[in-house]
Order: C-alpha cells, then sequence, then structure tokens
C-alpha cells in the first residue's frame, strides 16, 4: 500500500508580502525548508491580497500558502486589535481542521498568544506534532508592559495555559539563553523540550556599505552628523522614553542626530515629545520598503536597541541580528542578563546600559562619537559574528534537524 508524505506546517500571523520581522522570518524559514520537504503555511490574509488562498501546489519546491481572513482594525487600539486577534484565531483553527493530516509536523509562532493554543487542539484531534516557536513569552510581557498586573486573574489563566501548552508541545523553540531560563524556572517540566534556534540575517542582502554612498543619509542630510539610529518596531516593549529624553539632553550637541525608522504604538508619543520640546535633532520616518534594507540598517554610526525594565527573558530583537550584519555597533539599553545584553557583551560590539538612565546613555552617546577606531572594530567583530553565527543557512539546518526528529519520534509512537 503506498504511503503519503508527511507534511511540515508554518502557522504565523505575518506572511509575505507582510514586511515585519515575523513576516519576512517565516517566510525565509518555509521557502528555506521547502528545499528538503513539502510546506504548508497558514497565515492571516492581509490587506493588499484578495485571494483567501494561493494558486501553488503543496510541493517540495514552493510552500502553498492559505491565507486566512481576519478583521483588520487598528492593532494600536487594544480592544480592536483583540477583535482582530479573534477573528484569526477562529479561522486558522477551522483551517487547520481541514487540512493537517495524521503524521505531519506543525510549527506555530507565539505571536497573537491565542494562535499557539487551538493550533495545539488542532494538532492534536488530527494526531500531528506540534512545535512552539516562542517570540514573546505569555502572560510575562503584558505584565512587563503594564498592560496588566501580576495579580491578575487573566494573568492567572494565562500563565495556566502556557504551562499546558509548554508541557504538551512536541517541542519548544526559544531565541535566546535568557528566554530558556526563565521558561525553565516559571513553567516546570518544560526543559527537556526547549531548543535555542536564534533569529538570523541574510548576511548577503544586509552588508556594511560605505557611509558616503548612503542615499537615506543624503535625502535627509545628515552626511555630517554622527547619527544614533533606531530601526524596527517603536512599539509598548521598547523603552522610547529615554531614548527621546537621552535626546533632548544632547540637543545642544549639533553633529548628533537621532534617526528613528519604524511604526509601533509609541510612535504618536515620540512625535509628540519631538514637537514639544522643539528637538531638531531628530528625524522620524516610516518603515521603509524591504529594498532598501541595507541602506536602512547603514544609516547610522551607532545603533540603539531598547526594551523596557523586566524584558528579559520574555522576547529576543531580530533587529540585533541585521545591525550585527550590517557592521554596526550597539547600544543596548536592556537588562544585564538579557540575550541582546549577553550578545553585545560576549561579541563586545558596543556597550550595555540599564533602561530609564538617559543621562548615561546620552553620556554613552558622546564617548561613541569620539571613539571612531572603537567603532570600526565594534563593527568589524558584529560582522564577523553575523556571518559565523546568526546567517539563515546555520538557523535553518537547526529548524530541519528538530522537525527531522520529532517526525521520526511520532513515526515510532505510532500503532
Amino acid at each position: 500500500m503506498s504511503t503519503v508524505a508527511h507534511r511540515t506546517w508554518i502557522v504565523t500571523e505575518f506572511y509575505h508580502p507582510d514586511e515585519n520581522a515575523t513576516g519576512y522570518l517565516m517566510t525565509n524559514l518555509a521557502r528555506g525548508m521547502c528545499r528538503t520537504r513539502t510546506v504548508g503555511v497558514v497565515c492571516r490574509n492581509p490587506k493588499s491580497v484578495h485571494s483567501e488562498e494561493s494558486t501553488q501546489s503543496l510541493s517540495v519546491c514552493e510552500p502553498v500558502v492559505h491565507r486566512m481572513w481576519s478583521t483588520h482594525f487598528s492593532k494600536d487600539i487594544l480592544l480592536l486589535r483583540f477583535v482582530n486577534i479573534l477573528t484569526l484565531t477562529s479561522s486558522i483553527f477551522v483551517s487547520l481542521l481541514r487540512r493537517l493530516r495524521q503524521g505531519d509536523a506543525v510549527l506555530v509562532v507565539t505571536n497573537p498568544p491565542t494562535i499557539p493554543y487551538v493550533t495545539k487542539v488542532a494538532a492534536a484531534i488530527k494526531r500531528a506534532a506540534c512545535i512552539v516557536l516562542v517570540y514573546d513569552v505569555y502572560p510575562e510581557v503584558v505584565v512587563a508592559t503594564g498592560l496588566m498586573r501580576q495579580t491578575h486573574p487573566i494573568v492567572s489563566l494565562l500563565h495556566w495555559m502556557t504551562s499546558r501548552l509548554f508541557a504538551s508541545a512536541n517541542a519548544v523553540v526559544v531565541l535566546g539563553r535568557d528566554m530558556r531560563n526563565l521558561i525553565t524556572q516559571r513553567y516546570n517540566g518544560g526543559a527537556a523540550k526547549l531548543r535555542i534556534i536564534t533569529n538570523w540575517v541574510n548576511v548577503d542582502e544586509i552588508k556594511p556599505a560605505l557611509r558616503s554612498d548612503n542615499k537615506i543619509l543624503k535625502e535627509l542630510n545628515l552626511t555630517e552628523k554622527f547619527v544614533v539610529g533606531y530601526v524596527g518596531n517603536i512599539g509598548r516593549t521598547h523603552d522610547i522614553e529615554t531614548i527621546a529624553e537621552a535626546g533632548r539632553l544632547l540637543a545642544g550637541s549639533a553633529d548628533i542626530h537621532f534617526l528613528f525608522i519604524g511604526e509601533g504604538a509609541k510612535k504618536p508619543w515620540l512625535e509628540r515629545f519631538i514637537s514639544h520640546h522643539n528637538l531638531r535633532n531628530f528625524t522620524v520616518l516610516p518603515f521603509q520598503d524591504r529594498t532598501r534594507q541595507s541602506d536602512v540598517h547603514n544609516s547610522c554610526d551607532l545603533s540603539v536597541i531598547s526594551l523596557v525594565p523586566g524584558m528579559a527573558g520574555l522576547s529576543v530583537p531580530s533587529r540585533m541580528y541585521n545591525m550585527m550584519s550590517a557592521g554596526k555597533p550597539i547600544l543596548a539599553i536592556t537588562d544585564q542578563e538579557s540575550e541582546l545584553a549577553l550578545v553585545v557583551e560576549e561579541e563586545n560590539i558596543g556597550w550595555v546600559v540599564a533602561a530609564a538612565t538617559p543621562d548615561k546613555i546620552a553620556r554613552c552617546i558622546l564617548l561613541a562619537r569620539k571613539s571612531q577606531d572603537v567603532l570600526s572594530e565594534m563593527g568589524n567583530r558584529a560582522r564577523i559574528a553575523a556571518i559565523e553565527k546568526y546567517s539563515f543557512e546555520h538557523s535553518l539546518r537547526q529548524y530541519e534537524d528538530l522537525m527531522n526528529e520529532i517526525q521520526r519520534g511520532t513515526e515510532c509512537k505510532r500503532p
């Protein structure tokens, strides 16, 4: 009797043409896995795509992409964002029940937080393996960003649900050592299932480039300035306030300029802060097209990556690897035990400063501006580390090894 090849599924809110970090990473992972296996993707249907499902056939050449209907209200308004999540979660659950087969393996991203639970239920019903990819740890992220108190009943419920999720998953992929340590300590019994597979960067797409050739700096007339750059989500988990205050303290240093490129819930606050203090040493741009990514990540002399206090172990910013690939030193505003801080200090590619210390950050920026030789050496080390440790091929091999191991294990357990 003929056998049907088992399939690998990726469940994610964002996928191409979404150009945020999750969409970019999951698109590359799905296409990379197609080299050796049959891959399908279940994701949301972005506004720019009108059909529910692509016309690609499920084959080892290209993933088929099943785009699920959901509402598209403003995600910066919490109630409307919840409606978006609820509609998307329901659509994904129905889709998985229709499409999963016994022996398949499903990799599901934890954002938004409801999707992993319905994915695990669908996988259990259809006797498929489930691997949870932890981008953010819930409910801890909700508490760290001040959206709920630790004592809130919903936080207790989410903690119980997350414990059950991790305990029942076939494997749990985390992005860094701090995340592994946190999950091991707070969610007992899951240590053996934890695998560290970091996010990655396309080192051929983002590489160091001459400052004099940077189109963004030319367009903004910043070629003669020392540019402190912030690229990516300007969201609730990021300590934007401290960077802004440090910029205000440095407003008298005419040769230092702060360049923000991104979107997020805190962007309106940042723009109001700049306007209120009449700060001319700030420029804020929206996300740029993916074709400009090399220019975007080369548009600064010093890259700033910030997280609010208490985020260690809850999230690892993928922009760190992009900046490393561009050969940029990093000013990390974060908890000392975070993966971001560990990488910056171990590779000696920048500075680590605690959140809510704008005076220290301002002094660090002044020091960096005067230390061009040190910045150049840090940038060289960052580029080498990106190539050797955080390339796409390096992470892809780890995912393929994990998928092979999980599917072999399920084969052995089948009666």
